[in-house]
């Protein structure tokens, strides 16, 4: 990844780890950067830096680099590893470097399973969209700490309201700060717009957004919400777990039958999707909220 590397005869580092790949495999699973490889979807396991060398196998791959991934190298075994050091030099095997930048390593994953969570600690979450950044600070005017190429895993600590952003038809005013202390706006994170299971950074349950609203808890997983009040409506959202949503209002409509419930009561939430009642914790009518 240096300088006029794409410019050179050889290997750069990443060039190496992507041909081994190749010749191994038979197809081309790590294109890329490093960096862009370190966020590799194919990833059947990560191993944090503090793990050092002991899970890894011959063929897993050491990165390095703060934030921005910078260098890759080749496990081979009993402490040494290959790599193009350099743009320069030849291909070296060397003793492994578990101190300084080391950020990790991965494990590629060739059977096309889901990959397991990183090792950082943190509940992990897929993101989505390309070219998504992490920030230094909940706001996009902060510096970028990473760019993550395509969807991967992140590992979340905790998340907050900060600053509103709207992106890709999303609006969202919440953020998660991951492991690596930088942070994501929760539009790029597949889920709910406040994430299930996560704290508050301040150490208190995430509170419901603001609008005027009256928040409810759901229930129920895989639960959908619509762009109307109709089962057959685009998906706007979609909650793979009980989580707090906020009701600006109710109507009748579709009829649903689902979960041994029946109800045509559908709920209008802030972000102007509707959700039938029948996964929002109450009486069929929902109480204190008023009719659309």
């Amino acid at each position: 990844d240096s300088l006029h590397d794409n410019e050179r005869k050889g290997f750069d580092c990443s060039g190496l780890a992507r041909y081994a790949y190749a010749r191994a495999t038979g197809g081309d699973p790590l294109n890329g950067t490093a960096n862009d490889q370190f966020h590799t979807s194919n990833a059947a396991a990560r191993f944090s830096a503090a793990q050092g060398t002991a899970p890894l196998l011959p063929g897993d791959l050491m990165f390095w680099g703060s934030g921005h991934i910078h260098h890759v190298a080749v496990y081979l075994g009993a402490g040494q590893m290959v790599e193009a050091y350099e743009s320069g030099t030849h291909i070296r095997v060397a003793p492994v470097r578990t101190g300084g930048d080391y950020a990790g390593a991965v494990r590629m994953n060739g059977s096309g399973t889901v990959p397991p969570p990183p090792a950082d600690g943190g509940t992990t979450f897929e993101t989505w969209g390309t070219q998504v950044r992490t920030h230094s600070a909940p706001s996009v005017k902060a510096s970028v700490v990473d760019t993550f190429p395509g969807p991967t895993q992140v590992s979340v600590m905790c998340q907050q309201h900060a600053e509103k952003v709207t992106a890709d038809g999303y609006t969202n005013d919440i953020w998660s700060k991951l492991s690596n202390g930088s942070w994501l706006t929760n539009i790029y994170i597949k889920g709910p717009a406040s994430l299930p299971g996560i704290p508050d950074c301040g150490g208190t349950s995430t509170p419901p957004p603001s609008g005027g609203s009256k928040p409810f808890q759901t229930w129920g997983t895989g639960v959908r919400t619509h762009s109307e009040a109709n089962v057959n409506a685009a998906v706007v959202d979609y909650f793979p777990q009980p989580t707090t949503v906020n009701v600006t209002c109710q109507a009748h409509a579709q009829t649903v039958t689902a979960d041994g419930y029946t109800n045509d009561a559908w709920s209008r939430l802030t972000d102007g999707s509707w959700m039938t009642n029948i996964y929002i914790k109450g009486p069929e009518w929902l109480p204190g909220v008023p009719t659309c």
